[in-house]
C-alpha cells in the first residue's frame, strides 16, 4: 500500500526569519529613500526662504535711500533750480550735492539735513561759489549740472544718487577728495511738504 503524502501547508515550510529580514531591509531602504526625498525638498524650501529673506533685507536696507532724489529744472523766470526730495518719514541727517561747471570743475554744496517728507529748493541765485584760495565768492553762472547727491540715511549708511543710479558707498572705502571749489547757500532755502510720504 502506498502511503499518500499529504501536502504540507506552505506557511509551515517558509523560513520566516529570512522573510522578516528581507522585509526589514526593504522597509529600511524605503524609509531611507523617503527621508532623502523629504530632506531634498526641505533644503529647497529653506533655500527659497533664505533668498526671500535676503531680498527683504536688501529692500529694507535700501528703503529710505530709494525715497531720496533730486532733479534740476527752471523757474518761471528761466533760472535753474535744484529740487532735493526726501519722501521718507525719517530725516536725512546729511545731504551733499556735487555739481559740475565747466568754469569751475567739480564743486560741492555744503551738506544740509533733509527734513522728513519734504522738498528743498536750491535756486541758482542762492548758490555762491567760494574760491579755493579763499577771500571771494561769486555767483554760480554759466553752464552747470548736478553730478550726484551723496547722503546718509537714518541707519548711518552712505549713498550716492546720480541721475541714473543709486549705490551704497562702502563704509571702508576711502572718502573722495573734496573738490577745491565750495558752493555756499546764501539765505534760507524753501522747504515744502511732499506727498505721498510713506512709512
Amino acid at each position: 500500500m502506498r502511503v499518500r503524502q499529504v501536502p504540507g501547508r506552505w506557511w509551515r515550510e517558509v523560513d520566516w526569519a529570512k522573510v522578516g529580514a528581507i522585509a526589514a531591509v526593504l522597509l529600511g531602504a524605503g524609509s531611507l529613500l523617503f527621508t532623502g526625498i523629504a530632506t531634498y525638498y526641505g533644503a529647497l524650501v529653506a533655500k527659497d526662504q533664505l533668498e526671500e529673506s535676503r531680498e527683504s533685507n536688501e529692500q529694507d536696507r535700501r528703503e529710505q535711500a530709494t525715497r531720496v532724489s533730486y532733479w534740476l529744472d527752471r523757474t518761471k523766470d528761466g533760472e535753474l533750480q535744484i529740487h532735493v526730495v526726501n519722501r521718507s518719514p525719517d530725516p536725512v541727517p546729511s545731504a551733499v550735492l556735487h555739481l559740475y561747471a565747466k568754469q569751475f570743475g567739480d564743486m560741492e554744496v555744503f551738506g544740509k539735513t533733509l527734513p522728513p517728507c519734504s522738498e528743498t529748493l536750491y535756486p541758482r541765485t542762492s548758490l555762491k561759489v567760494n574760491s579755493p584760495l579763499g577771500g571771494f565768492t561769486q555767483d554760480l553762472e554759466g553752464r552747470w549740472d548736478v553730478a550726484s547727491l551723496v547722503f546718509v540715511d537714518r541707519d548711518g549708511e552712505s549713498w550716492r544718487r546720480t541721475s541714473g543710479s543709486l549705490a551704497q558707498l562702502a563704509s571702508n572705502s576711502p572718502s573722495p577728495a573734496s573738490p577745491a571749489w565750495r558752493v555756499w547757500v546764501v539765505g534760507d532755502l524753501k522747504v515744502k511738504p511732499v506727498t505721498p510720504c510713506r512709512d
